[in-house]
């Protein structure tokens, strides 16, 4: 095969395009501009992240501790310490495990809508769609009181550092953010090693008695601790904006729910599919590797599109409608392979609940009964 074209790095102007307002109101078509590169390609994207070939990027060169945290997170690691710390918390993650959540999570969301109720408006990103995941995965974590309080200011510190990580003053507030959550981690972690527990941070601490020399040590299992309480909110919080936004700028969509709230799980595929709440996903390459576009030569860093790989059109037709009834729909929104999002189906779950209570109006109460307590949103 020849050898890609753009193999080192998508064209420089793209990045500054993007950043730009419009390119932030439409970014695909920028990427449909690229023409054929496999950073924007659905089939070259899947083969990468399923190849053990590819790795993730390199680790950010900072001794801040918002960095030295971030190097150590699940999604930055390979080999056996990337498998040893994901099977730790797998099992409470599949889908029969999250199923057992589900009253938790409609019990969570009836209480945020009804502390909302009597104000008649909320500001979805911030009032319901952040809070939301994080007070699920802080109850899987199984926080006790002391360790959520201000929580909810600590992780928009880390969130904000990440938006705005080439201005110091968000970077350094990042860093208090960063300590503050690693010591509360840390006690935790200490308190919970050899009980036993199912919460997920029990499950963590069992990795100090790791007995695979893969090498995990406290500082990796405190680090990805922080690591689940950041990465437990993000992708619900984007996609859930993201996905209100499009049923209220596409009527007959929201219509279409609100008849049959049987569609509720696929509209959920399709949010993630067409407003992917993970953008980039880079992999570098370890040696030569052929891609449908050519060869890849080792060394090289691709930055996957997730949103314009789930908008390829060799993959999906009419890729640019929104629809709810879409039945084949192989997006890649959690990625794939052996870094697939590890809370993929929580977050489908949280999704379903929460799109479910906007539209229709109804909140849970106890385990399966359902009645509605209040008019609906959307």
């Amino acid at each position: 095969m020849a050898e890609v074209a753009d193999a080192p790095t998508v064209p420089e102007w793209l990045w500054s395009a993007v950043a730009t307002e419009a390119g932030q109101q439409d970014p695909f078509s920028l990427f449909r501009s690229l023409g054929e590169t496999p950073a924007c390609s659905h089939v070259a994207a899947e083969r990468a992240l399923k190849d053990p070939r590819f790795t993730p990027v390199a680790p950010v060169p900072s001794d801040r501790p918002f960095w030295r945290t971030f190097n150590r997170w699940l999604l930055m690691l390979d080999g056996p310490k990337h498998t040893t710390i994901r099977r730790l918390i797998v099992a409470a993650f599949t889908a029969h495990a999250v199923e057992q959540y589900r009253p938790l999570v409609e019990q969570t969301v009836a209480r945020l809508l009804d502390e909302l109720q009597p104000r008649g408006e909320m500001d979805l990103r911030g009032q319901f769609a952040f809070r939301l995941p994080t007070h699920v995965i802080a109850e899987l974590m199984g926080l006790p009181a002391s360790a959520r309080e201000g929580l909810e200011l600590l992780v928009g510190d880390v969130d904000q550092a990440f938006v705005h990580q080439n201005e110091e003053s968000y970077l350094t507030r990042g860093d208090r953010a960063m300590v503050e959550l690693l010591a509360r981690m840390d006690r935790l972690l200490v308190e919970r090693h050899g009980t036993g527990g199912g919460d997920l941070l029990s499950r963590l601490a069992a990795g100090e008695d790791d007995p695979t020399g893969a090498g995990i040590n406290h500082d990796d299992l405190v680090a990805n601790a922080v690591f689940l309480l950041e990465a437990g909110h993000e992708s619900t919080m984007n996609a859930l904006t993201s996905g209100v936004y499009m049923l209220l700028v596409h009527p007959p969509q929201l219509e279409r729910l609100r008849n049959e709230p049987s569609l509720i799980p696929a509209a959920v595929e399709e949010i993630l599919r067409i407003a992917s709440p993970i953008g980039i996903v880079p992999r570098t390459a370890r040696a030569d590797v052929d891609l449908p576009q050519g060869c890849l030569p080792g060394g090289t860093t691709i930055p996957f599109f997730l949103g314009a790989v789930n908008r390829d059109p060799a993959v999906f037709a009419e890729p640019d409608v929104f629809d709810v009834t879409r039945v084949t729909n192989p997006h890649l929104a959690f990625a794939s392979g052996f870094h697939r999002c590890v809370g993929a189906a929580l977050a489908r779950l949280e999704l379903q609940v929460a799109l479910a209570a906007l539209i229709e109006g109804a909140h849970s109460r106890g385990r399966r009964s359902r009645r509605a307590t209040c008019c609906s949103w959307l």
